[in-house]
């Protein structure tokens, strides 16, 4: 299982590389792109449309990429099983 906190990545950029951590391969030999499953820019605007509300919202966004389960949640953390 792979975790990572917020990072300076937007967060479609944050799980291409968290597959492929998970996956022990480069981001460029995943065998999926993550366009085919999922809108990153999508991705991008939810979680940026949270940064910096109080109360922060709470929410978590799954899909499956490349046989994982991806986990998104409102503040960027990205968890890969």
């Amino acid at each position: 299982m792979t975790d990572t906190d917020e990072s300076s990545h937007p967060p479609s950029i944050a799980v291409v590389e968290a597959v492929a951590a998970e996956r022990g391969v480069s981001p460029r030999e995943l065998d999926e792109r993550l366009a085919d499953v999922i809108d990153p820019k999508a991705l991008d605007a939810l979680i940026a449309s949270v940064d910096g509300r109080t109360p922060a919202p709470e929410f978590v966004v799954q899909f499956s990429f490349c046989d994982c389960l991806v986990a998104v949640s409102a503040d960027g953390a990205v968890s890969v099983q």
